[in-house]
């Protein structure tokens, strides 16, 4: 263990100095993944795992830049290959724990501090409140917010009210920027809505998800591609707002982030009237991964999977169509049964997809 450590030091110290972006999370769960295909048994990597882990996630308090989570979910996402093993079954349900404690300081820490400054959320450093900051990566950080928060609410719904509290100041203070963005807002939107639904909740969000799908379906379903540069994200800004057109290179050309959309319309039963809009979407691209088991959501490489692209006007013309080959392409090639699937299958596909947006859990 010793020798395989030092063999991955200079990354994590590296890691350990910088971990200032969602990449630097994504690159850490890179880190510890090869580090764990490297050990002889599943005792070892959960050694490894918690005693890398808890250095890391001790180094950040609960704030809004959600270090602490992401880090929680990538420990996670590792170790759902091996949840046959007692061992590593338990060291999942320890992060579970740990993700709860500072899931709940996140929520308090955001109420608390929303009801003393509504603009809270905003980021006040630069010149006239920072354009690119606040209106491209204030709404990422409010869905980020939505996703972390339906991933407490799975372990612990007594957290509802406040979680409820939470979203009537966000519905006042924020409503502007409940807009769709990038293609990152995919899974934390996705998990969000699909949470609340699952714990019969759904009426008290459904506003929520008129106000994403109006905006998706307003800029024609042109959102950032994962990872745009930030040397780009003006450029697509400026686009978005204020051009009928976004530069391909700018734009996820297919994106998951509409799938998910079309999808909870149909959940929600608001389909029938988000189709006599779907025009605007005319020929728009979308994109599906289908896991063929749980065990994807823990793989680097995955062999098996099956990803989709189906386009409006071509594939589909309503939300009942594309919902309808969505469920019959999952049946033929994922063995994922979904009347039954526990509670732990669901929490570890959320909390995997929060590290690697382009894995929706379908199945939530």
């Amino acid at each position: 263990m010793n020798t395989l450590l030092l063999n991955y030091k200079d990354d994590l110290w590296a890691l350990y100095d910088d971990l200032g972006n969602t990449e630097g999370v994504r690159e850490f769960l890179e880190v510890i993944r090869s580090a764990g295909e490297a050990v002889d048994s599943t005792d070892d990597l959960v050694t490894l795992l918690k005693g890398v882990g808890y250095r890391f996630i001790e180094k950040y308090s609960p704030e809004c830049d959600f270090k602490q989570l992401e880090l929680i979910n990538a420990i996670s996402t590792v170790l759902i290959p091996h949840l046959s093993n007692e061992k590593a079954r338990v060291a999942f349900s320890e992060f579970m724990a740990l993700f709860k404690l500072y899931g709940i300081r996140l929520l308090d820490d955001a109420l608390a501090n929303l009801q003393e400054d509504k603009y809270y959320l905003i980021n006040k450093e630069g010149a006239g409140f920072d354009v690119l900051s606040n209106y491209y990566y204030l709404p990422l950080r409010l869905s980020k917010l939505l996703g972390y928060f339906s991933q407490l609410l799975l372990i612990d719904e007594g957290e509802a009210e406040k979680v409820s509290a939470f979203l009537d100041l966000v519905r006042k203070n924020y409503s502007g920027h409940l807009v769709v963005m990038s293609e990152e807002q995919a899974p934390y939107l996705h998990s969000f809505f699909g949470v609340y639904n699952a714990l019969g909740k759904g009426e008290q969000v459904k506003d929520l998800l008129i106000s994403y799908l109006r905006d998706y379906i307003g800029c024609e379903g042109q959102v950032a591609a994962l990872n745009l540069p930030a040397e780009d994200t003006l450029k697509f800004l400026v686009q978005r707002y204020t051009q009928n057109k976004v530069n391909i290179e700018y734009k996820s050309n297919p994106d998951s982030l509409g799938s998910s959309l079309l999808l909870q319309s149909n959940v929600y039963g608001i389909g029938e009237d988000v189709n006599l809009v779907l025009h605007a979407l005319d020929r728009h691209s979308f994109h599906l991964f289908i896991p063929g088991n749980i065990d994807q959501f823990g793989e680097k490489t995955i062999e098996n999977g099956f990803n989709m692209v189906l386009r409006c006007g071509s594939n589909f013309w309503t939300c009942k169509e594309f919902n309808d080959i969505v469920k019959e392409h999952f049946d033929k090639y994922s063995e994922i049964d979904l009347s039954s699937l526990s509670f732990t299958e669901k929490y570890s596909s959320v909390a995997s997809s929060f590290v690697q947006p382009d894995r929706i859990p379908l199945m939530v």
